[in-house]
């Protein structure tokens, strides 16, 4: 996808870069236009009868000599899609790189790409901008808790072992997450635990920064998909929980605020919401 806009993609949503390494956000793509598609396969249909205005590319060459477009989504793992992703960088686009379901081969196949050309690779991860979390951020940063004691993110897959590409997404996002709340981590351990079979049956990271107190990442089987935030300090503790309708916060047992339906919201707005 290749999208154009007046002034430019802006940075204005996004503060301490640093921490977060991704200048920009989602919401700074309303008033971008979808000028071309390439590459799409069966959807390539789908975009062009919501987006009439954008012209089809035969494949992703067509692209190299056109220019004129500010920045390109890239949200697959095929082989075509991946070389032109390449060329279209060392040509000087920006990459806009969706995490989805084919994270994992993607950013493995473009972590060269960044290497030899900076700046140009930004990944795409909407859970750091959900309601509610903005609110976390703020306490945090005024360290309404006190000093933080530990951090422990719990998540669940649905059934009985965890799929490999599915937890492999969903750690780019929860520690995307992680980051932008309490900063950089300098260390990682993780662990997969497998059945004598091989499949997963449950997932344990931890992560350690200058300044940061223990942190946890977990994933294990349950019934539905879903998440838990605990945050702990010396004067208070916070919770953040998710599943498929709706996010909370609470503090110290008691809701401070709610956001419902998050499939639902997927549907009526133009920001991606990642479980």
């Amino acid at each position: 996808f290749f999208f154009q806009a007046e002034d430019g993609i802006r940075d204005y949503k996004v503060t301490g870069v640093q921490t977060c390494a991704l200048p920009i956000s989602l919401g700074d793509l309303e008033q971008a236009e979808l000028v071309g598609v390439a590459e799409c396969g069966e959807l390539a249909g789908e975009l062009i009868s919501l987006f009439p205005a954008a012209r089809l590319e035969h494949d992703w060459e067509a692209l190299l000599t056109r220019g004129g477009f500010e920045a390109v989504l890239v949200a697959g793992d095929s082989d075509p899609v991946l070389e032109g992703a390449r060329q279209l960088a060392r040509g000087g686009a920006r990459l806009l790189v969706w995490v989805g379901g084919a994270a994992p081969r993607l950013f493995s196949e473009l972590t060269l790409l960044d290497a030899e050309s900076p700046g140009r690779l930004h990944p795409l991860l909407p859970q750091r901008h959900l309601p509610l979390l903005t609110s976390l951020a703020d306490d945090l940063a005024s360290r309404k808790l006190g000093e933080l004691l530990s951090i422990q993110f719990l998540r669940t897959q649905p059934g009985t072992t965890l799929d490999t590409a599915t937890l492999d997404r969903n750690f780019l996002h929860d520690v995307d997450l992680l980051r932008c709340l309490l900063g950089r981590f300098e260390q990682l351990t993780a662990f997969r635990h497998a059945d004598p079979s091989g499949r997963i049956l449950q997932a344990t990271t931890t992560l350690g920064g200058v300044h940061l107190p223990p942190v946890s990442w977990q994933v294990g089987p349950g019934i539905e998909a879903g998440w838990r935030l605990t945050v702990s300090g010396e004067l208070g503790r916070m919770v953040v929980q998710a599943n498929d309708r709706e996010l909370t916060l609470e503090r110290d047992g008691h809701p401070i605020e709610s956001w419902p339906s998050l499939r639902r919201s997927e549907e009526h707005t133009s920001t991606p919401v990642t479980l």
